[in-house]
């Protein structure tokens, strides 16, 4: 169904596996797969939980792949129903989930770069 001319519609789609539909199918890759990604994603964002920035990452993170999984393992499925002509079909959970991996990176890459010169992120 188009929302907004050619670009944007909303299409029912049933996806079993992980990130565009990798893995369909297979019961256990997927919710291995969000296990793993969490416990990633906790231990690399370790040094960012005390900042403001690293919460404001972690949490869109952590809430959409939480999210998903628990839709995965009421249903067996996730629905994903966002469609861009030069996309897979998604949901707001996997808009989230990127966009805290974005913020994250950034404020992992400035903590970085902060080391680098010297200085010292404050918190």
């Amino acid at each position: 169904m188009p929302v907004v001319g050619e670009w944007l519609s909303f299409s029912l789609s049933y996806n079993t596996g992980v990130a565009f539909g990798l893995f369909s199918g297979m019961d256990i890759v997927p919710a291995a797969f969000v296990l793993a990604a969490v416990a990633l994603v906790l231990w690399a964002g370790r040094d960012a939980f005390g900042t403001v920035r690293g919460g404001i990452a972690l949490a869109p993170l952590l809430g959409g792949a939480t999210g998903n999984a628990i839709d995965r393992a009421r249903f067996g499925h996730v629905v994903d129903f966002i469609e861009l002509p030069w996309w897979p079909v998604f949901n707001f959970a996997d808009t989230a989930i990127v966009l805290g991996a974005l913020t994250l990176a950034w404020q992992a890459w400035r903590l970085s770069r902060r080391g680098a010169e010297g200085g010292r992120e404050t918190r």
